[in-house]
């Protein structure tokens, strides 16, 4: 610990100290809890803000108003997601008093990201004040997942600077990057069709309607609809809910919850708005089986590949470079967007061919 010179860096160490002997562990200048307050300390008073996050992260402070900024974000009809990007997370779906919250942050982010356990409460905070002020900035999510916002961040920082840390950002600059990301709108003349799915994604966004949407293709389908290891059946979900019901929404948002990219969980969004206007114009169509959607958009990417003289995939490395060209194609750009290789896909693996179906008209805009 004494060779290192950054902070940072010392705390780090701390940290998967305090996490494999715990907090009381004995060093030579004293406890592990001992070195890491007087190292906060010295981070604070140098504006340090990423030892900051450390050290308070393993000295278990939370903010005051934690509680209060959750359940303003869940009385609008919203899931508070406290987690780490691709690790797992913790769903808050009714008002916790803050003990439990402090267990939550320190006993299921802090093991996997020490200074997560501390910035999202800050976004939290933040996220809490926006939506009472600008709750526009929260269209289309109903799950605040707090490490895929982190991921969306990430990935705008890096956009901007990728020399920039995240966790090193002053709370001003944090909440400014927040609004950023959010505001996503204003910056899409600027951004790839890659990095607008990414971002769309990471924050979990749908489109208007997109739930009714999903309940049209539902009860078009007797197979239900499946991805990956979830599955949404026909009935009694058909039977038992409306298209507008928050809790219809929560199934499709748990059944979404199993793309693990943002980009892929954006490709899904838009398959199932293509399904949803095949259904409009062709209310003849049912699907018998079960809508398999990883299977459909794996077609349309190798049908992608095709028309563009490519090889098909031979290994994962080149299947992500694959999906990675794809989800970088604009859904309505010609001859043929993604919307067209989408609708396709139906075509070829469920319809077989026996529907003509008009392929124009479903591009996503």
């Amino acid at each position: 610990l004494e060779t290192l010179r950054v902070t940072s860096n010392k705390l780090i160490l701390l940290g998967r100290v305090f996490l494999s002997h715990g907090p009381f562990f004995h060093m030579k200048s004293g406890t592990v809890l001992d070195v890491v307050s007087k190292l906060y300390e010295r981070a604070l008073s140098t504006n340090d803000w990423y030892s900051i996050r450390l050290g308070a992260s393993m000295l278990n402070k939370t903010v005051d108003s934690l509680a209060p900024s959750i359940t303003s974000i869940l009385v609008v009809n919203r899931q508070v997601c406290l987690g780490v990007f691709g690790q797992g997370e913790y769903i808050i779906t009714e008002p916790l008093p803050p003990a439990e919250i402090q267990t939550i942050l320190f006993n299921s982010v802090r093991p996997k990201d020490m200074a997560a356990a501390v910035l999202q409460q800050e976004l939290v905070i933040f996220l809490g004040g926006i939506i009472t002020s600008d709750p526009h900035l929260l269209r289309g999510m109903l799950r605040v997942r707090l490490g895929w916002i982190m991921q969306a961040m990430k990935m705008e920082l890096d956009h901007v600077d990728g020399e920039l840390s995240l966790y090193a950002l002053a709370p001003s600059a944090i909440k400014q990057l927040l609004c950023v990301v959010l505001n996503s709108h204003e910056q899409e003349h600027e951004r790839t069709w890659l990095q607008r799915r990414q971002r769309e994604g990471a924050l979990n966004r749908v489109p208007e309607n997109f739930y009714s949407n999903v309940y049209k293709v539902l009860s078009q389908t007797p197979g239900g609809i499946g991805l990956y290891n979830h599955h949404l059946p026909q009935n009694p979900l058909i039977q038992n809910m409306q298209p507008q019901e928050i809790t219809f929404a929560i199934r499709v948002e748990e059944m979404l919850s199993d793309a693990k990219r943002p980009e892929y969980r954006q490709l899904v969004v838009e398959l199932l708005t293509v399904l949803a206007a095949l259904v409009d114009r062709n209310p003849e169509v049912t699907f018998v089986k079960t809508l398999r959607l990883e299977e459909l958009v794996q077609r349309a990417v190798e049908i992608f590949l095709e028309d563009h003289g490519k090889p098909l995939p031979a290994d994962e490395k080149s299947a992500d470079e694959a999906l990675m060209a794809f989800a970088g194609t604009c859904p309505h750009s010609k001859p043929a967007g993604t919307s067209v290789y989408l609708v396709r896909s139906v075509v070829v693996c469920l319809l077989h061919n026996a529907v003509e179906l008009d392929c124009s008209r479903c591009a996503i805009s």
